[in-house]
Parts: C-alpha cells; sequence; structure tokens
C-alpha cells in the first residue's frame, strides 16, 4: 500500500510519502494553496501519479490550545473524504512541527520544508504505530 501523509495548516501544507513495504516516509513537498479546490487538485494528481491508497491527515490531539486548530483539520478532513476517492486517516501530529524544526535546525534547508518533514513525522509515527 501506498500512503500520503499531509501536515495540513492555513498557509502551508506539507506532504510526504511512504509506503507498506519499506515502512519508511520521505518528505514529498510543501505548497500554498489558494483555496480548497487547488487543494484537492493537487492531491489528487499526487494519488494518480503516485498511486495512493490512504491519505493520513496529522490532527494536534494533545494540548487545550489546539482545539481550534483540530476543529478545523477534521472540518478539513470531511471535505477531503467527500472530494477524493480512496481512504482519508487521521494520526496525532502534536509536536512534529517542533521536532521538524529541530531536525532541520541549522541546515539549509528552507523553512517552508518543515512542513514537508513533519508530513514525514506524522506518516512515519503512522506506519510504525499499525505496523503497514
Amino acid at each position: 500500500m501506498r500512503f500520503l501523509g499531509i501536515d495540513y495548516g492555513r498557509t502551508y501544507v506539507g506532504l510526504a510519502l511512504g509506503d507498506s513495504e519499506t515502512k519508511v516516509s520521505v518528505p514529498l513537498t510543501t505548497f500554498t494553496p489558494k483555496n480548497f479546490e487547488e487543494l484537492t487538485e493537487k492531491l489528487t494528481a499526487i494519488i494518480q501519479s503516485e498511486s495512493i491508497d490512504t491519505l493520513v491527515v496529522g490532527v494536534p490531539l494533545i494540548g487545550e490550545q489546539y482545539q481550534k486548530q483540530k476543529q478545523e483539520i477534521l472540518s478539513f478532513v470531511e471535505k477531503l473524504k467527500q472530494s477524493v476517492q480512496i481512504s482519508v486517516d487521521v494520526y496525532d501530529e502534536s509536536f512534529t512541527s517542533k521536532e521538524a524544526s529541530r531536525r532541520l535546525q541549522g541546515s539549509s534547508v528552507h523553512t517552508t520544508n518543515e512542513h514537508a518533514v513533519a508530513a514525514m513525522l506524522i506518516l512515519q509515527g503512522y506506519l510504525d504505530r499499525y505496523d503497514l
């Protein structure tokens, strides 16, 4: 099975690829969609070109301060489920942005790629937890 990890944000959306054979996730890209339609077009193109079976969207499950963000992402997930023809799952993204920032500290990688690294961490956690 092939997976696309998503670190969803109002400004940036980070993506990562992974599969059940290698059980490894790698950062793919970060982009700034103008609206939901542009986002789903981009995701649909990647789903087709990469033969994706499941989308894994990061949702913050820990911390009261993330409740508004959590609701926004869950709303996005529901809209996404209606827009794509594959499975959409969620996974706890708590602390992934901080970890991505830590991993990129001191590197020459542009900071927007932090979101792709966060998507990688979300997807890797999903692959490890569910032993896919």
